[in-house]
């Protein structure tokens, strides 16, 4: 009798462990899965943070790209880099009047972004380039990127509220002393 006893108390024992073995295994699963899920939710996100970046950055470079212009041909530095808001892109590579409507495009032939041709969607990149003095000094000015989307909002939304803000700012200098 008292083998029996011993057995079934065993046996008892067993599947509870295996039931909290069976339910920490789930548990583990499901918080694998939950994070997969988050993951594959935030990536349009991380990307189009991505790819703000870059485009700011490919802003900042434009802008020094016309100050070293103006160094190599031995003008002004400032020479059409003068205090406002502009929008430029690659493929006209000239500062022009901000237009608050204008979305940057991707162009999947040339894979670059550009308000001549392309796709504005799923992102509505916006990328304004503001120029601006440096209080009392007059060897250098102020660029500040702004860059604004939405992810997956329409174009109306995206022009009413963006979701996103990023502004990235540089100093840059007339390491040539040319004239201003």
């Amino acid at each position: 009798m008292k083998i029996i006893e011993k057995f079934s108390k065993k046996d008892a024992f067993s599947m509870i462990e295996a039931l909290v073995a069976i339910s920490i295994l789930v548990i583990g699963i499901l918080s694998a899965f939950v994070l997969v899920i988050r993951t594959l939710a935030n990536t349009p996100h991380i990307q189009s943070r991505l790819i703000a970046s870059n485009l700011a950055q490919e802003g900042v470079e434009l802008v020094r790209q016309i100050r070293d212009t103006n160094f190599m041909q031995s003008t002004t530095f400032r020479n059409g880099l003068e205090a406002g808001e502009y929008q430029m892109d690659v493929v006209n590579r000239e500062l022009i009047d901000f237009n608050k409507n204008d979305f940057l495009k991707f162009d999947n032939d040339s894979k670059i972004y550009s308000y001549v041709s392309g796709d504005s969607a799923p992102f509505y990149l916006q990328r304004k380039i503001v120029i601006s003095d440096v209080k009392d000094r007059t060897n250098s000015f102020k660029v500040n990127i702004i860059m604004t989307w939405c992810v997956k909002r329409s174009e109306e939304q995206c022009l009413r509220k963006p979701t996103y803000t990023l502004n990235i700012e540089d100093h840059l200098y007339n390491y040539h002393n040319l004239p201003e």
